[in-house]
């Protein structure tokens, strides 16, 4: 499976560097522009590119404030596309992941994922003012991830019965979520994200793709 995502992913980059006019396959747009962007996000939801992976939600948030939860809002964001998805590599699975989509004139082109410490478990939207978050990431211009790595985080005893749980959080879960993310963000803009960060940006360090 990963090897024939690779493979999809390089026919992808080579067609972009050779200037050619067909469209990556799977692609959602080749060209966003602000109207037309609305309806990329939302065809999203469609989109069958990872084995695995569902988008359960793809809608464009407006500039705002987003509530997550009832006691959890995420202040002043600029628009963008926001994607839920959920990643079964087995039966014993479930990583739910997050990827957050800037306006294409907003986009640096680059794809940065979330730091998960500790034992993870929860979707990192918001990071008070520090780096590392979905939010400062998007605001950076970033295309974005965050995932719970399979578990809940109120359950410190998830891989105890459930190895494969274990191994989720160990680091299949932060590598699939990866995958998935360069797939989708291929998609939508119609192209790869460029690798290498910027050496001015601290958040750049966190991991650079």
């Amino acid at each position: 499976m990963l090897r024939g995502l690779a493979t999809l992913l390089a026919g992808t980059a080579f067609m972009a560097a050779a200037g050619g006019a067909a469209p990556a396959p799977g692609a959602v747009a080749n060209t966003l522009s602000p109207r037309n962007e609305d309806g990329a996000c939302a065809a999203l939801m469609g989109l069958t590119i990872v084995k695995g992976v569902t988008v359960v939600e793809a809608i464009a948030v407006p500039e705002s404030a987003l509530r997550i939860s009832d006691d959890a809002v995420v202040p002043n964001l600029p628009a963008f596309c926001r994607v839920r998805a959920i990643s079964k590599p087995t039966p014993d699975s479930q990583i739910r992941f997050e990827l957050w989509l800037p306006r294409a004139t907003a986009w640096n082109e680059k794809f940065l994922s979330t730091g998960e410490g500790g034992f993870a478990g929860r979707i990192l939207y918001g990071g008070n003012g520090t780096d590392g978050a979905l939010d400062g990431n998007l605001r950076r211009g970033y295309a974005t991830a965050s995932t719970d790595t399979g578990h809940d985080a109120a359950d410190l005893h998830f891989a105890v019965g459930h190895p494969e749980r274990g191994v989720d959080y160990l680091y299949r879960a932060k590598h699939l979520t990866t995958v998935a993310a360069k797939a989708i963000i291929t998609a939508y803009f119609g192209r790869p994200p460029v690798r290498g960060g910027d050496p001015n940006d601290a958040a750049s360090f966190t991991c650079k793709t």
